[in-house]
């Protein structure tokens, strides 16, 4: 199961100005994630995991990183 992870912080640089900026991780501990096994039955590849998920957040470690300026 992959596992996400998001952090943000926010410093306030004027009465009206803030800066945020902040991380997005998707699957931060990029363990691979199996797809479910072939299940045609009466075939060679009967039983074999053969691809692995394509899903958001499946995939390798994606990481992002954001900045804003909110006034």
């Amino acid at each position: 199961q992959a596992i996400s992870m998001s952090l943000t912080k926010s410093v306030r640089i004027k009465e009206s100005v803030r800066f945020q900026i902040g991380a997005q991780a998707a699957n931060l501990l990029n363990h691979v994630n199996y797809a479910p096994p072939n299940t045609v039955f009466n075939t060679a590849p009967f039983g074999t995991i053969s691809n692995v998920q394509t899903a958001e957040g499946a995939g390798p470690r994606q990481i992002q990183i954001t900045s804003r300026v909110i006034f």
